[in-house]
């Protein structure tokens, strides 16, 4: 039995993130954020990176709000101007006024490069989705952005990059992806019930 394709994925779980009324996402989003905190590896980071929700994803205005208040550097992606496809991440204090992309999704203004931040210096990156499987792999939007951003990036040497975690409603979940060679897995994947999957923590992230 074939799996269903990424478009019949995107097509069934964007209807579903839709039905959800805004109170129900805020409260999954503050479930997540709580369930990101109890990880040691949250503990520990001092930068991290998260995205601006939009569309039916889970909320991640908790989880924000959750950074600021523990006063971690907070990244958020930018389109890179130069390399198409690709992200780069800006610190933002919660403060500054954001402008909308290309795609009408919000940005900070890198208007200086010691506001960026290279890939190999942030500790986490919290990835959006629009489904998952146990075996952590995952369907985006279907612009390949993050697959082409950290795919890129492994073929440096003594590349580590920073713990990718994605966060989604708990029916996200499908029974199974067929990852194309270029994905990036996840290493956990947070719902509002909990971690839903954990990648061996022995495996080198690379």
């Amino acid at each position: 039995m074939t799996s269903p394709s990424p478009a019949s994925i995107r097509k069934a779980i964007r209807s579903r993130r839709q039905s959800l009324s805004a109170r129900e996402n805020r409260s999954h989003g503050e479930s997540v954020s709580r369930h990101l905190a109890s990880l040691a590896a949250f503990r520990r980071a001092r930068r991290v990176a998260v995205y601006l929700s939009v569309n039916g994803e889970l909320d991640t205005a908790p989880l924000i709000e959750r950074l600021l208040l523990k006063r971690k550097q907070l990244y958020l992606p930018v389109l890179h101007p130069f390399r198409q496809g690709r992200l780069l991440f800006c610190q933002w204090d919660g403060k500054h006024p954001l402008l909308a992309n290309r795609f009408g999704i919000s940005e900070p203004q890198c208007r200086s490069t010691t506001l960026m931040m290279t890939l190999r210096k942030l500790d986490i990156v919290i990835v959006p989705l629009v489904a998952f499987d146990t075996a952590l792999s995952r369907v985006g939007m279907g612009g390949g952005y993050y697959d082409r951003t950290f795919g890129y990036a492994r073929s440096f040497r003594r590349w580590k990059r920073p713990l990718l975690i994605g966060v989604a409603h708990r029916f996200q979940q499908v029974e199974k992806i067929e990852p194309s060679p270029w994905d990036v897995s996840l290493d956990y994947v947070i719902t509002e019930e909990g971690l839903t999957g954990i990648r061996d923590e022995g495996r080198s992230r690379k």
